[in-house]
């Protein structure tokens, strides 16, 4: 957990015109009466151990429907049992038209399937990029299928988008699933093993994380997550923020998800 931000006095001071303001307003800049970026964030992390631990939602997402954008955020660390050749599976849907998952040689890697399971988006960062030695990562992914070239992953604010499948025009079929999960594979196996930290997925429009300020949304200069939610980079249907026991409590639109198996809180050990 990291940057607290204490409550003092009466609920209301006078501001530099004199007029009452609240006292506790974290987000607020007195003097112009405006939002500023969020002081007070405050972030957990969960630890899966790769075998019993993860979080299903038993149904679709509430709200979400097939469309060509999506928008997917994660802070992670691999686990020091893990393997570094092996494909953990970590986000998706149970029809696994929507993936997010590290393969084999330490690619992170979004597939994307329409309606007939043909694969209309599938890119992947560099080899290697998240390992157990790269310790914690950050993981921003976007996709856009009605323009060339909306796909783009992030690791740690630098693009490392390699295209290996990009339909333009093309649909993601992402409603019509009777589950979504987080830590694991459905069909078995690919458990994830390691830390996970603000989780999140949308379907918002196109959000152009080319651009250094959109980016800082979700991960600030210093290298450190932003809440990208209060600065409007995104209204999440799937996000995990709350601390263990209540990480998988899912704080975006889409509805609860069950856990199974007993996460683990990281404690200092965060992002």
């Amino acid at each position: 957990m990291r940057r607290h931000f204490k409550k003092r006095g009466g609920l209301y001071v006078p501001d530099t015109f004199g007029i009452l303001v609240p006292r506790y307003r974290p987000h607020y800049n007195y003097l112009l009466h405006v939002p500023t970026a969020a002081s007070s964030f405050t972030w957990y992390g969960a630890t899966f151990d790769g075998t019993n631990d993860f979080a299903s939602r038993g149904a679709d997402l509430d709200g979400i429907a097939d469309g060509q954008s999506i928008l997917f955020n994660t802070w992670m660390k691999m686990g020091a049992t893990s393997s570094n050749t092996t494909s953990y599976r970590f986000f998706g849907n149970e029809t696994e038209r929507f993936q997010v998952y590290r393969h084999t040689d330490g690619q992170i890697v979004c597939l994307c399937r329409n309606s007939s399971d043909t694969t209309v988006a599938w890119f992947e960062s560099n080899a290697n990029s998240v390992v157990i030695a790269t310790g914690w990562a950050h993981v921003l992914i976007t996709c856009d299928t009605s323009t060339a070239g909306r796909r783009h992953i992030h690791i740690n604010g630098t693009e490392q988008t390699n295209e290996n499948t990009f339909t333009v025009g093309s649909t993601i079929d992402l409603a019509g699933s009777s589950n979504w999960r987080v830590g694991y594979e459905l069909a078995g196996g690919s458990r994830f093993n390691g830390i996970l930290c603000e989780t999140a997925f949308g379907t918002p429009a196109y959000y152009d994380t080319t651009v250094q300020a959109n980016r800082e949304k979700f991960r600030t200069a210093a290298g450190k997550p932003e809440d990208f939610v209060t600065l409007g980079a995104m209204s999440p249907l799937a996000y995990f923020h709350s601390q263990v026991p209540n990480w998988h409590v899912n704080a975006g639109s889409g509805g609860g998800f069950t856990l199974t198996g007993t996460l683990v809180d990281s404690g200092a050990d965060t992002p």
